[in-house]
């Protein structure tokens, strides 16, 4: 039947099966290759994520920072408004219109 042959047989088949392992191992390979780079690509798109997240927190503070100098200034307003309606402001007030326009009476008599 198969007497001579059949060692032959099983020589090809012992090259043949080292070959598939060859391939598959270059596969497995190529696949490791490919995985390290996707994790490496993660990897930087995980930075700059964590980059563009601290700029957006430092935004939010500064935002916060100003607010909180707006709300300030608000309140001096609301705080200078009521002072400038008391009867003593309004009073101090006359005589500086006063000033101001004999000041500028002065300015037009002295340019003639």
């Amino acid at each position: 039947m198969s007497g001579g042959g059949s060692s032959e047989d099983l020589q090809v088949s012992a090259e043949a099966r080292e070959h598939r392992l060859a391939r598959r191992v270059a596969a497995l390979e190529r696949q490791v290759e490919t995985r390290i780079a996707q994790v490496e690509d993660l990897q930087r798109r995980l930075a700059h994520a964590e980059n563009g997240w601290r700029a957006a927190e430092e935004a939010r503070g500064a935002s916060e920072r100003r607010a909180a100098d707006a709300d300030g200034a608000r309140g001096k307003a609301v705080e200078y408004d009521a002072l400038m309606g008391t009867f003593t402001m309004r009073a101090l007030r006359v005589p500086r219109t006063w000033y101001a326009q004999a000041r500028q009476s002065a300015s037009r008599i002295a340019s003639r």
